[in-house]
């Protein structure tokens, strides 16, 4: 197994791989400055993706190369605030401010949500089945929503569940692995956990932290909770502790053995291994700590240059060190059926670049960053042009204006 770790501060790298049972490096990929999210990294078939945050576009990096693939780049219709993907990277979903979007790989068809959340949402997650999906921002409200209703041709959908418990904007969610009785966990900076029933919608469970909350993660065995605290602390919260009431205060769950105490700074993101041996947190103190869960020590320190924003951790491929090793991976061109002319995403590879208005398809330029230079170019020239029009006529308008009056001045005086 391995974790998978940015940093918004390393300009030369975008991304770095270790190895969990040794602390060793394994990669390093190289492209653009690493994201400043923390819910935005994706490992699967080989591949690696990348959400920029507060960028429109997602990279693929082959898990053996260091660079990203330039045949292949996603592009949003705007700035990505959240990003999320199935394990098999057949849908991927990102938002941009209040609207969130699936994109099924394999068909290239589009769907979006626009009508949950009023302001930005940051965090998306999937279930371990990969049949539910949560969405949750600053507005403080968690939309539940079954994939299959989601990916369906129809025009109103309809969450499953909409939790509005929260006061103030949701920081993560994580989903409990076995799906009898499967239950969802929101931390929010009202400095709340709160545990729900996926089936009935009922809140099982609230707890007041001590400090804000950053992240969460559970075990597979859905013993206990896991959250990482801005204080630097991370609090391990069993279920056979918590009292038979819907409210409680942490200190009735927790014990002084049940902190992981190390980083100085906030905790930004957290990971168990899939065997609950090993966590990984990371933090704005610029390093990753792997913890062993039965004593809480802390096995191995890895310290980079700034804040760690996003952790994955993922099992590599047996044969992903062998030379010929090809990861195979796919993003079909987008098919859009909405009504609306919203641009929705553009996958670019290297012989023609797609794009969607509407039910119309265009060709446009290579690169995003052009497109929108021309496009302010044209604006300006717009601009200036109205301009002169506008100052031309004024113009005109006196002088014909000022010669009527000279010449009814001359035929008065004639007269």
């Amino acid at each position: 197994q391995a974790v998978f770790y940015t940093s918004s501060s390393d300009k030369t790298w975008s991304m770095k791989a270790y190895d969990i049972n040794t602390g060793s490096r394994i990669f390093e990929y190289c492209g653009d400055r690493g994201t400043e999210g923390s819910h935005m990294l994706s490992v699967a078939n080989g591949c690696i993706l990348e959400a920029q945050k507060g960028r429109a576009k997602i990279n693929v990096w082959p898990l053996n190369k260091y660079n990203y693939d330039t045949n292949v780049r996603v592009f949003a219709p705007g700035k990505i605030d959240g990003f999320a993907a199935q394990k098999s990277q057949k849908v991927l979903a990102y938002s941009v401010k209040g609207t969130v979007y699936f994109y099924q790989t394999e068909s290239g068809q589009v769907y979006k949500l626009s009508k949950c959340h009023y302001l930005t949402v940051d965090v998306i997650k999937f279930s371990y089945d990969e049949c539910f999906v949560a969405c949750g921002g600053e507005d403080g409200i968690v939309s539940l929503w079954n994939l299959g209703e989601i990916l369906r041709p129809v025009e109103n959908k309809q969450p499953l569940h909409m939790f509005a418990h929260h006061l103030l904007p949701v920081t993560d969610i994580a989903f409990t692995a076995l799906a009898h009785n499967l239950r969802l966990v929101t931390v929010s900076l009202d400095r709340t956990a709160k545990v729900y029933d996926v089936a009935t919608g009922t809140n099982l469970l609230s707890v007041f932290l001590g400090s804000n909350p950053k992240c969460v993660a559970l075990p597979t065995t859905d013993i206990s909770i896991f959250i990482g605290q801005a204080n630097g602390t991370i609090t391990e919260m069993k279920y056979s502790r918590v009292p038979e009431m819907r409210e409680c205060h942490y200190t009735d769950i927790v014990e002084p053995r049940d902190f992981y105490v190390g980083h100085s700074e906030a905790v930004t993101s957290i990971a168990l291994t899939s065997d609950n041996m090993h966590l990984v947190s990371g933090s704005s103190d610029g390093s990753v700590r792997i913890w062993d869960t039965v004593t809480h020590h802390c096995l191995h320190i890895i310290n980079d240059k700034g804040p760690i924003n996003s952790i994955l951790v993922e099992n590599l491929p047996k044969n992903v060190f062998r030379y010929d090793f090809k990861p195979i991976y796919h993003f079909h061109p987008i098919r859009y059926n909405d009504d609306s002319n919203e641009t929705l995403i553009e996958v670019t590879t290297t012989s023609e670049c797609l794009n969607l208005f509407g039910d119309n398809f265009n060709h446009i330029c290579q690169e995003v960053s052009k497109e929108n230079d021309v496009t302010a170019e044209d604006l300006i020239k717009d601009i200036n042009k109205d301009l002169y029009d506008f100052s031309l006529h004024r113009i005109t308008n006196q002088t014909i204006s000022k010669k009527n009056k000279d010449s009814e001045r001359v035929r008065f005086l004639k007269f």
